[in-house]
């Protein structure tokens, strides 16, 4: 999997000039949940899809759910929400979606 920024995103998406199809699943990395949201097949918006547990004991269930999904809704790539810092310091979730990126 490749990370990307807005940019690079965009440009991926609008390869020569059209929009690739494609579903992306947009995730919500928090302390003890991950909020996911399924794009339509054009990427013009995302629908709530489900709220996984965050614990260290079932990240392997977790994979598990993420490939199903992949699989039911032939997933071209993730997007991954990154909490911008409020009152000029960062917040702890920043650095919980940047790990699980990597």
């Amino acid at each position: 999997m490749k990370y990307a920024k807005q940019l690079e995103l965009f440009q991926i998406l609008f390869k020569n000039g059209k929009l690739e199809t494609g579903r992306l699943l947009g995730m919500d990395v928090g302390d003890r949940y991950v909020g996911l949201a399924v794009s339509n097949p054009l990427n013009e918006i995302a629908s709530p899809h489900s709220v996984l547990i965050r614990k260290q004991s079932n990240i392997n269930s977790i994979a598990d759910k993420l490939q199903e999904l992949v699989t039911r809704f032939s997933l071209v790539g993730f997007v991954i929400g990154y909490p911008l810092p409020l009152y000029h310091f960062q917040r702890p979730q920043v650095g919980y979606a940047s790990e699980d990126v990597r």
